[in-house]
């Protein structure tokens, strides 16, 4: 049964926008100082001129239209002063890599989510990378195949890589990518039944459109499993060398902070939207366990809880 939690709303005099929320009383210290100490500086976004160009997070590529306005929409409105009380999914990719005991950390075995996996990104280390998947499913986290390799990335590498899949030999080759993953997986796990049902084409795969057709996306659900796509994304922040100044993880993730929290970087300056899936990067949030504890905090306070993605991949 889906509990619907009370809205605790306040609104920032002369404006439609949330006032700060307290975090729990027994958040840690550290939570409580990233939800406090930026609160002043939530303001609505001034709309930029309109740019449907964004890497998502893997490589540069051109938004389709119809989602290229929706996001520019959703920017324009701004905060949601009252974000509809239901369910959102956090998904994580590219793990189990430096980070993903942080994000382990902050979901604290009672927030569920679903750890996109990369075999190739800590085979080096098989000790600790079966460690770390034995504790994601051990405290009730979903996986889902994120191919061996990672690559290719960008949309211009998909299309020089795969082609639309008509030659066989790439069209091997792009399932091949998914099925290594799922071999070496169920080796390290000693698994002897299929473990992915569930899968994440990395960096611009899902946008790829060939003939008027997302073929990647329709060959990975052909092999049989959900493709699983994403609503929302957060990240993070570092000081860059050559500017000095701070930036976000991913350039398209523009609003930071957000809502507030220092360090905390996002693609929309709002909250997701109930039935959301939201998308994160494990090694994001290396070291910064307490920045995800403050935005899970954040999501909580402000009505949200958290589910698990069905058999065909949308949050439950």
């Amino acid at each position: 049964m889906r509990t619907r939690l009370a809205l605790a709303r306040a609104s920032t005099p002369g404006t439609n926008r949330p006032a700060g929320v307290s975090p729990p009383a027994r958040a840690h210290p550290e939570v409580r100082r990233i939800l406090h100490s930026s609160r002043s500086r939530i303001q609505r976004q001034t709309v930029p001129e309109p740019d449907t160009s964004s890497s998502h997070g893997h490589g540069n590529t051109t938004l389709p239209y119809r989602e290229a306005v929706e996001a520019l929409e959703r920017d324009r409105l701004g905060p949601n002063p009252q974000p509809a009380a239901g369910k959102v999914c956090l998904t994580f990719d590219d793990g189990p890599q430096k980070g993903t005991e942080d994000c382990l950390n902050a979901l604290a075995g009672t927030v569920p989510a679903t750890f996109f996996l990369t075999g190739k990104n800590m085979a080096s280390d098989p000790t600790e990378q079966k460690r770390l998947v034995e504790r994601i499913l051990s405290e009730g986290h979903q996986i889902g195949n994120h191919t061996y390799t990672h690559d290719p990335q960008a949309d211009a590498e998909y299309r020089k890589t795969y082609g639309d899949l008509s030659d066989p030999k790439k069209l091997a080759q792009f399932e091949d990518n998914f099925n290594k993953n799922e071999a070496y997986f169920r080796k390290l796990l000693g698994a002897s039944s299929p473990i992915f049902s569930l899968a994440r084409l990395p960096g611009d795969g899902r946008f790829v459109t060939i003939g008027g057709k997302l073929v990647y996306v329709k060959q990975t659900e052909a092999m049989g499993m959900a493709h699983v796509g994403w609503d929302f994304e957060f990240g993070t922040s570092y000081i860059s060398k050559k500017t000095k100044k701070e930036v976000p993880s991913f350039p398209h993730l523009k609003h930071l902070p957000w809502q507030g929290i220092d360090g905390v970087s996002a693609d929309h300056s709002g909250f997701p939207s109930a039935g959301n899936v939201v998308l994160l990067h494990d090694r994001h949030w290396n070291g910064k366990q307490a920045k995800l504890e403050a935005v899970i905090a954040k999501l909580k306070s402000t009505g949200f809880g958290f589910g698990k993605l069905d058999s065909s991949g949308k949050c439950a």
